[in-house]
């Protein structure tokens, strides 16, 4: 696997970024927040609902971008967008373990068939991109295409995305600003 590597999806619209190692978490967000142009924005977790710095929805202290993270093993993901392209981003990576359907999700998804790992990494970005992670239940989730509906809301574009031999990327977008913002975010 490459030490650090990026690739764009729609248009140039949202940067991907991946690196493993030990500092890959901190490797990730400076080379995302040099991509974007904005190498000094500091960068914080603020949860909309208790209020957290341990979790939530990452933000950038200018408020011009929009970023998210994943993990998988010692791989770390980010995805980065300029806050005027998209009102919020998120991003999901797993290990590919092939096409079969995640049968240890069955109970979740029941009486559903449960869904392939792509399916899942698309359903985890797309609940970033909503900002509220799992509180959607992964069901309430519909695919058209490349856009996810999840009832009350605008819809959500997403793509999947190159990613290092052995893994999955999958990145959500909410490009219509219609995003219920936290405290603190700007726009």
């Amino acid at each position: 696997m490459p030490e650090s590597d990026a690739t764009t999806v729609w248009n140039g619209r949202v940067r991907v970024v991946w690196a493993s190692g030990a500092d890959a978490r901190n490797a990730v967000l400076r080379r995302l927040r040099e991509d974007a142009g904005v190498p000094d924005d500091s960068i914080a977790h603020e949860c909309p609902t208790c209020g957290s710095t341990m979790h939530g929805p990452l933000r950038t202290s200018s408020g011009t971008t929009v970023l998210s993270l994943s993990h998988a093993g010692d791989l770390t993901v980010g995805a980065i967008a300029r806050a005027d392209d998209a009102a919020s981003v998120g991003i999901d990576v797993e290990a590919d373990r092939g096409a079969a359907r995640l049968t240890e999700l069955a109970a979740l998804f029941a009486p559903r068939e449960p869904p392939t790992l792509r399916e899942w990494t698309m359903i985890e970005a797309v609940v970033k991109a909503d900002g509220r992670g799992l509180r959607i239940a992964p069901t309430d989730i519909r695919f058209d295409g490349t856009t996810a509906r999840i009832a009350g809301r605008a819809p959500i574009e997403v793509s999947t995305a190159a990613a290092p031999e052995g893994y999955l990327i999958s990145v959500a977008i909410d490009p219509r600003g219609q995003f219920r913002r936290a405290p603190g975010w700007a726009r």
